[in-house]
């Protein structure tokens, strides 16, 4: 990973472009990064428009406005942005990721050309460490997944939209098997956060090495515990079935919106007759997130367009439907709801927060 500055010193030569000297865009580079390090930012977005570029972060769950530049400041920020993380700066036709790290804050770089100019992310990635009892907010939660953990084999799903946390409730379960003294070994695609003690490897479908490709490997490491990023085909499903058969632990996320339609959608994935996930051990865990209400913070820039964020929300709490494998109950969004209306009342949260983490509930 490309520390800032260095990026910045092995490039500058390609600081010079058009009119204007890019790196003159470092100064506001790192107080943006500042700002979103203050505000605990999980992704900064650089989008182009037809006269201007916009510039937003995404603040417990919602993208909130930061600040417009003009589009040709955008493209120099582009190649700063390029530069610091290793990137081709001269590469506009084709996607891009990379990495670099700023005051000992780790960023993903995501570039994607489109048609009125490149749109970049920066993902934030935090070295907090989460327990399960912080993210859970509930100990009878927080028990449950502790009890599904200290199974010697068995398969523990973790489900949700994208941005519902699945990722850093993974990395919270990491983190208290190594301190049960388990060995853990994950596939990542890619790797969000590193967790002390655990062992991680990096796969990516475009580079040709995916959960499926590694898997065979991991398994003849001696692993106590497996994580698995995603469930995506039949040949993932089909080694993690494997796994548990053969007394490992794996941990895993796939794509669904109910606990009951999680293990639908993985038993179909399933080819092998052999395997009997019925019999198996384990939990579904379906959860989202919430904002929750705390001090309010200005979040644009002095020197641009103002613009407030998620005004009194101070941070998420996970709510969480927890049920055995094999469970037929199909009531998930009414229990996120109970659970939500239970912080509302506890002025935990408010409608507003409900609203943005489950939509307009009827039943």
């Amino acid at each position: 990973m490309r520390a800032f500055h260095q990026g910045m010193a092995m490039q500058a030569s390609d600081l010079q472009i058009r009119s204007r000297d890019s790196s003159s865009m470092r100064p506001f580079l790192e107080e943006m990064l500042r700002r979103a390090q203050k505000l605990e930012v999980s992704d900064i977005h650089f989008s182009c428009h037809e006269d201007h570029a916009s510039i937003a972060f995404r603040i417990y769950g919602t993208i909130t406005p930061y600040d417009k530049i003009p589009v040709t400041m955008a493209r120099h920020l582009s190649v700063c942005i390029k530069v610091v993380s290793g990137l081709e700066v001269g590469g506009h036709k084709v996607p891009q990721e990379g990495r670099f790290e700023f005051e000992s804050t780790s960023f993903r770089v995501s570039v994607l050309p489109c048609v009125k100019g490149e749109k970049i992310v920066l993902r934030m990635q935090s070295k907090k460490i989460i327990t399960l009892h912080k993210l859970v907010g509930s100990s009878c939660f927080a028990a449950k997944i502790e009890s599904a953990l200290a199974m010697k084999s068995g398969l523990i799903l973790v489900i949700g939209p994208t941005g519902s946390g699945k990722t850093t409730t993974l990395h919270a379960m990491l983190t208290f098997l190594v301190e049960k003294k388990r060995q853990v070994v994950t596939i990542e695609d890619p790797v969000e956060n590193q967790v002390r003690g655990v062992h991680q490897v990096e796969v990516s479908d475009v580079q040709g090495r995916g959960f499926a490709d590694v898997l065979p490997y991991v398994l003849r490491q001696d692993p106590d515990v497996i994580m698995v990023g995603e469930v995506r085909d039949s040949k993932t499903a089909n080694l993690c079935a494997h796994a548990v058969m053969t007394g490992h632990l794996v941990l895993a996320s796939i794509h669904a919106a109910t606990c009951v339609e999680s293990m639908v959608r993985y038993k179909a994935l399933l080819k092998h007759q052999a395997y009997h996930p019925e019999n198996w051990q384990g939990l579904i865990i379906n959860q989202r997130l919430i904002a929750i209400l705390g001090a309010e913070e200005l979040v644009g820039p002095q020197r641009g367009v103002s613009a407030n964020g998620k005004d009194g929300y101070d941070g998420l709490q996970a709510l969480m439907v927890i049920r055995p494998l094999h469970a037929d109950e199909q009531d998930d969004q009414r229990l996120f709801y109970r659970q939500a209306m239970r912080l509302r009342a506890l002025k935990v949260t408010d409608s507003d927060a409900i609203q943005d983490a489950l939509g307009r509930v009827s039943f």
